[in-house]
């Protein structure tokens, strides 16, 4: 966790999308957002609406008031903690994005400061593609349940994933390895503001009532927080550390 919190904290996205964002105003993709919106369709949607699992579904009567999506106040950038779980814990660590893409006050999906056309984009059924030039440039899936274009989406596909994903393999990169889960890297779009945020898991996760195990440094010492909830409200209070206090995350 703490190698997720190091690591973006270092990453920078500049020059990130060379080639792949517009930088003047980009002509019609004709049919290629369609082409790009077919295969997308075909994979298999695994977008969550909820972070529960069928295998977690045992551990949620018990831990109903603890499994979600938390976010730790006060801190910029912005990290929160989902708890999957009895047994599935991770971090995600925010970066702020909004000068690659965000949507304006009116909605208006916008990429390097350039609105793009509506041909270029396809939103229908929780899916969203952006294409440049016949080439898909960002493929992502609401994961909140919404239907309009703020809110929560995992990246499915496109140039961005993609060399977002070399960015972060780089072996010759000088920064923390962290080892994110891909089908968990998310960007949450609010009006003019985009994060992105990758999932970190925590290791030796264990759930149990009013205290929480984990191997906080991945070396096999185990530790237990206390950790105590009152309405939206968590409160961690680790042996050697000041209490960490979260707000719970809601849709919309």
């Amino acid at each position: 966790m703490k190698a997720c919190i190091a690591m973006l904290a270092a990453l920078t996205l500049t020059g990130l999308l060379a080639g792949c964002a517009a930088k003047e105003p980009p002509q019609p993709a004709g049919s290629s957002a369609e082409s790009s919106t077919e295969q997308t369709a075909r994979t298999e949607n695994t977008a969550e609406s909820s972070v529960l699992t069928e295998a977690d579904s045992a551990a949620a009567d018990d831990f109903a008031d603890v499994l979600g999506t938390w976010i730790v106040q006060d801190e910029d950038p912005p990290s929160e903690y989902v708890f999957a779980g009895k047994n599935e814990a991770y971090c995600k660590t925010g970066l702020d994005v909004t000068d690659t893409f965000h949507f304006d006050e009116n909605r208006r999906f916008i990429s390097k400061d350039i609105p793009i056309p509506e041909d270029d984009i396809f939103f229908a059924g929780g899916v969203f593609v952006f294409t440049y030039k016949d080439h898909s440039v960002l493929e992502m899936e609401k994961t909140d349940g919404s239907d309009h274009v703020f809110g929560e989406y995992r990246l499915t596909g496109g140039e961005y994933m993609e060399k977002l994903l070399a960015k972060l393999r780089d072996p010759e990169d000088d920064r923390e390895w962290v080892e994110f889960e891909t089908d968990r890297i998310t960007l949450e779009f609010s009006e003019n503001e985009t994060v992105l945020f990758l999932a970190d898991r925590i290791d030796g996760f264990e759930l149990k009532p009013d205290v929480m195990i984990t191997d906080i440094d991945g070396d096999g010492n185990t530790k237990e927080t206390p950790y105590q909830i009152e309405g939206d409200t968590m409160t961690l209070h680790p042996a050697e550390d000041e209490e960490v206090v979260m707000i719970r995350k809601t849709a919309g």
